[in-house]
């Protein structure tokens, strides 16, 4: 991203010239699914088609769940049980407080903890959700969010990050870290059938932009002219 390609500048004094973003291209597998595909892939996770809010992410502090799980507390009781959060991902560190967060919430009954999935099935579980929540502070790029927004789920992520960057005003951002701003933006899209239609056809939009062909293309081009 650009905010990466300035920070090499800064820190390692760098001539302009010398550093060129390139951004990255999606997995076409990750697209919008018929009710059948997402049927058979969500129903023995105890999920169900487009009632649920993804997360994807490493279980550290960087990514902003404590944030998540601040703003998830927030929402009333029978939206977080109508639409439960789904977390994946693998365990990070510094993230025992998390981790009992987390439990309190699935014994709530409105927090689904799948721990690591399988690459094969993320696809589904992102063409699944009603929402993908992102509130990572710091990325190199943020792919998550470009694969949710190419299912045409509408996002929800960080302002002044890699992801506010290439999403191009195709995400709903906070321009905040606090919990008071992600789950006015949560509740918002949750109670909106209309609301989230808006944002993924934006994000679908936007995400047609990154290919692997665009990338390679792009990667190529520069190293011709390096040799």
């Amino acid at each position: 991203s650009n905010i990466i390609r300035e920070e090499l500048l800064e820190h390692y004094r760098l001539s302009e010239d010398k550093v060129v973003t390139i951004y990255e291209g999606v997995d076409e597998r990750y697209k919008i699914r018929s009710g059948h595909e997402l049927q058979s892939a969500l129903a023995p996770l105890g999920l169900e088609e487009k009632q649920y809010v993804l997360l994807t992410a490493t279980l550290e502090p960087r990514k902003g769940i404590d944030v998540l799980l601040d703003a998830w507390s927030l929402l009333p009781l029978n939206l977080r049980q109508a639409f439960p959060l789904v977390i994946t991902g693998s365990s990070g560190w510094r993230n025992s407080g998390l981790v009992d967060r987390i439990e309190a919430f699935i014994k709530e009954g409105t927090v689904h903890h799948l721990g690591y999935v399988q690459a094969d099935l993320l696809p589904y579980l992102f063409s699944g959700a009603s929402v993908f929540s992102y509130p990572s502070v710091y990325e190199g790029f943020g792919l998550p969010v470009l694969d949710a927004m190419r299912s045409g789920v509408p996002v929800i992520c960080r302002a002044g990050t890699s992801m506010a960057e290439f999403a191009e005003g195709a995400c709903v951002l906070c321009d905040t870290g606090d919990a008071e701003e992600l789950a006015f933006h949560l509740e918002r899209l949750l109670e909106s059938p209309e609301e989230r239609a808006g944002w993924s056809a934006r994000g679908r939009a936007q995400a047609e932009k990154f290919s692997w062909t665009r990338c390679a293309d792009e990667t190529l081009a520069i190293y011709r002219t390096i040799t």
